[in-house]
């Protein structure tokens, strides 16, 4: 009689490697177990991304465009291609067809992967997995970083052969690669950030517009800058500080890219959660890169070099971070002021811990005392280092006070406006109700927008003045800074002198008010773990049974 062979002896006939090498089968077991290391989420958005149609239509059109600009490109340097360098030209075509995915489809393809997310209803499901939400968003950052270098390796033969081409060499290149893919992660991060900004579809329709809008306005700079360093310019590699000055410049490109991720990591996590020790953290540690970049420039170039910084270093010194907490300092005063019981049981215990790292709490008023704490700090450095240099240098350095009343100026500022912004963000939360992130740093914006264009408004249109004047800008932060960076302060004029007295008298009023509403936040104590919780995490999960059986089977009672 005869025997029908089964499937299972056909397949257990067969060999374990499937008849390919041995070295092939253990390489594929490796990169199997090594896939279980990484992301979930990184996985699960590679393979969406690379299986989409808009990738598949993207990136068509790019090894297209790059073809064809090949043979265009060598068409236009004909017949002196083998005489006349045409390096600069092929690179600066090939530049342009891969800034289009790299530095505009890849991050508005992040932006609406976790804004779909949010719109589909799918987020509330992959946040009750295990996965927190820092793995959710660097797993999607990795999935743009993963598309990014695709479309890099698609135009790698070309790069290459501009090189064949001569007149551009290898560093120039790979610096133009590098730098523009580090735009692009920058880029996304930002993407990913604006997708959680907001929740409606109405107001996301507004963000990707605007997000469309800021990557075409940077991507034609970023792609304007590497066409005319290919082209006319030359990186000053070999010239000293080159290479501490990009080193300095990774590590704020870091900390950025560390905010951000932070930043979206706290918008799309749990309300009880801490959403902003963290981020306050990494404001600190930029704050100090700050201080000690300019620090050391100054002394070294005022005190160690021959060449001498101008007098009023210490305007721009000042003017730029004091631009950037003001930005933080709107974001700060958004906060909800809520520390849930598990904030709570991380508070700091002694009393010195909790003067210092109170302001490290959620919060409003928490927020707007931490941002003028760093303001103050930075103003005292750099007028310490100021100080230092005219002991140092002696009489050779022309004794401005300049820099030293328009910093003051710039604090009082801070302090008045951001505490009255502060105060009308719990006006409205407390009157109209709840807003979200975005809608409070609009109203913010907007007041901050009117305090520099009513004055204006009302002295040029009104009185028909359009010079400059004390008395009618006193509270005009625009102008009155303008004028004090660009002409400087009169420590011997009445009117600049009135200027100052009268913002640094609100500001300290302001400061004052906001430091008693701030008591009631700084006197919150550390809770203790709830006996319940402290024990279920003493036992931990119960172990299930182990059964060798199939899981339909009746358990074993005996």
């Amino acid at each position: 009689m005869n025997t029908v062979e089964s499937p299972t002896t056909t397949a257990e006939s067969l060999p374990p490697d499937g008849g390919g090498p041995a070295w092939l089968t253990r390489l594929d077991g490796f990169l199997e177990r090594s896939s279980d290391w990484l992301n979930p989420i990184l996985v699960k958005e590679a393979r969406q991304a690379l299986k989409s149609r808009q990738f598949l239509i993207c990136f068509s059109l790019v090894l297209g465009l790059g073809w064809g600009w090949s043979l265009l490109g060598i068409a236009i340097l004909s017949p002196g291609v083998y005489y006349n360098p045409g390096g600069p030209l092929m690179l600066s075509g090939y530049v342009v067809i891969l800034s289009l995915p790299v530095l505009l489809m890849v991050p508005f393809v992040a932006f609406r992967s976790l804004a779909g997310e949010v719109e589909d209803g799918t987020f509330e499901l992959l946040s009750i997995t295990a996965l927190n939400a820092r793995q959710i968003v660097t797993g999607k950052l990795g999935s743009a970083t993963l598309q990014m270098l695709v479309y890099f390796s698609a135009l790698a033969p070309c790069v290459v052969f501009t090189y064949m081409l001569r007149g551009v060499d290898i560093f120039t290149t790979g610096s133009v690669l590098v730098y523009g893919l580090l735009a692009s992660l920058l880029l996304a991060a930002v993407g990913l950030l604006f997708a959680t900004l907001a929740r409606s579809r109405m107001w996301q329709g507004f963000l990707s517009v605007g997000l469309v809008l800021l990557l075409l306005f940077v991507g034609w700079l970023l792609v304007a800058g590497a066409v005319v360093l290919i082209n006319e310019a030359q990186i000053p590699y070999q010239e000293s500080g080159f290479w501490e000055f990009n080193a300095i410049g990774l590590l704020v490109y870091l900390s950025v890219i560390v905010l951000l991720v932070l930043a979206t990591a706290s918008q799309i996590t749990f309300a009880s959660a801490n959403r902003s020790t963290r981020i306050r953290i990494v404001l600190v540690v930029q704050q100090m890169l700050w201080i000690g970049f300019i620090v050391t420039l100054g002394l070294w170039a005022n005190v160690g070099s021959r060449t001498r910084f101008p007098p009023d270093w210490l305007q721009v010194a000042c003017l730029f971070p004091g631009a950037y907490w003001a930005v933080m300092g709107m974001l700060l005063n958004a906060e909800q002021a809520r520390l849930s019981p598990r904030v709570q049981r991380q508070l700091p215990q002694s009393f010195l811990g909790r003067t210092a790292f109170t302001w490290f709490n959620p919060g409003s008023v928490t927020g707007y005392i931490f941002c003028i704490a760093n303001v103050i700090t930075l103003i005292l450095v750099c007028i310490g280092v100021e100080l230092v240099v005219r002991q140092t240098i002696g009489t050779s350095r022309r004794q401005s006070n300049d820099g030293i009343w328009t910093a003051c100026l710039l604090l009082g500022y801070l302090a008045l406006y951001l505490g009255l912004a502060r105060f009308l963000i719990v006006l409205v939360r407390r009157f109209i109700g709840d807003v979200g992130l975005l809608a409070a740093l609009l109203v913010q914006l907007a007041f901050g927008l009117l305090a520099a264009v009513v004055p204006t408004v009302i002295q040029v249109y009104v009185f028909d003045v359009s010079s400059y004047q004390p008395g009618w800008q006193v509270l005009n932060w625009g102008w009155t800074l303008a004028e004090a960076a660009d002409h400087g302060l009169d420590h011997s004029n009445g009117p600049d002198v009135l200027t100052l007295a009268v913002v640094s008298a609100l500001a300290f009023v302001v400061l004052l008010a906001n430091l008693i509403l701030a008591v009631p936040d700084a006197s919150v104590v550390r809770v203790s773990l709830p006996a319940r919780i402290a024990l279920d995490d003493a036992q931990g999960e119960p172990e299930l049974p182990r059964t060798s059986g199939s899981p339909w089977d009746e358990p074993d009672t005996t």
